[in-house]
């Protein structure tokens, strides 16, 4: 009787110990996609960025003369 009671406490400890291994694996891949879909909006968003400092480059200028008179 004693060995099934191994068994049954064997597989509990199985158990117990794979399922938070699975959750925070899924936990881990979860994260690790959103990361990577942020890091690509802020990609998208870089190029108008950087055309929007071209374009107001020239106003900024004309400010700052004006400023300066």
């Amino acid at each position: 009787m004693s060995s099934g009671a191994g068994v049954v406490g064997a597989v509990a400890g199985g158990v117990l110990a794979g399922v938070p291994a699975l959750l925070s694996a899924w936990w881990s891949r979860q994260s690790q996609r959103e990361q990577t879909q942020a890091q690509h909006v802020l990609m998208a968003g870089q190029p108008q960025s950087a055309h929007l400092l071209q374009v107001m480059e020239p106003q900024r200028r004309v400010y700052g003369d004006f400023i300066g008179v």
